[in-house]
């Protein structure tokens, strides 16, 4: 891996764990659920760390989901190769 995605990873990490997140959505009734998102629902699934899959996210294609890559062989927020999906 280049030094250099290293260094942005790390980079989004520090960013990512100093920055404020408002997870608390009140509904109508005055109910208070917590909502979780996209990378912390696959952490539950894979057990991969939320703050990794979105810093990948970013470097990747600042978490677009309609993100083209590779001359089109890479899509969505993962950039994920058609011949590995």
């Amino acid at each position: 891996m280049k030094a250099w995605v290293v260094v942005l990873l790390v980079f989004l990490l520090l960013l990512q764990s100093s920055s404020v997140n408002n997870r608390n959505k009140i509904l109508n009734d005055g109910t208070v659920i917590e909502v979780l998102s996209v990378y912390e629902v696959a952490e539950i699934i894979t057990g991969a760390p939320a703050n990794i899959l979105r810093a990948i996210a970013i470097t990747e294609s600042n978490e677009n989901d309609d993100a083209v890559g590779d001359d089109g062989i890479s899509r969505g927020r993962m950039q994920l190769n058609e011949l590995y999906h």
